[in-house]
């Protein structure tokens, strides 16, 4: 089993990959207040939870936005599954070269949704992630990344344009009855 985390500013997303297979999925919250003892008390949980066993881990492959929760997790990933993690960067070896004029600003969750869509979707390809931020990543038909975008998430669009008008009021996000009226 491999252990696959993406540290987002909003959710930490944990899953498996067993024999190619993507297994279980959990959420949990990103705190950066949390030290490397709670997060390792929070993946104990999960895996007791889960039925899964720490020793059964082969590898971790971690990808996070979030550096100083990044630095408690790898620890405690360390010292629960006894690997080190290998934290999408930079320089890593993906097969998508990274084609923009600083590549060290490519931050991994940009590197992992473009690696991870050509291997569903082929290439080009365009991926739209709507988290906290919503990013855009473009890679081309000779699987390099090429650019992208990073916006305000929908969340923070949908506060800042309340907290910015007058007679705009703060609305949940739902999907509405009907599109028009």
């Amino acid at each position: 089993m491999i252990l696959a985390i993406d540290v987002g500013n909003t959710n930490i997303v944990i899953g498996t990959i067993d024999n190619g297979a993507i297994g279980s999925i959990v959420r949990i919250h990103t705190d950066t207040r949390e030290t490397e003892a709670e997060y390792m008390i929070k993946l104990k949980e999960i895996f007791h939870s889960y039925g899964m066993d720490a020793s059964a881990c082969e590898g971790v492959i971690l990808s996070s936005v979030v550096p100083p929760v990044t630095e408690a997790l790898v620890r405690a990933i360390r010292t629960l599954t006894g690997h080190d993690c290998m934290v999408v960067g930079p320089g890593m070896k993906t097969g998508m070269n990274i084609r923009v004029d600083d590549p060290g600003t490519v931050a991994g969750d940009l590197i992992t949704g473009g690696v991870a869509a050509m291997q569903f979707y082929g290439k080009p390809v365009i991926v739209l992630d709507l988290g906290t931020a919503t990013t855009a990543t473009v890679v081309d038909g000779g699987g390099n990344f090429r650019g992208g975008a990073i916006l305000p998430g929908i969340k923070l669009s949908y506060g800042a344009l309340a907290a910015g008008t007058s007679l705009l009021p703060e609305i949940s996000i739902t999907a509405p009855k009907k599109c028009i009226g």
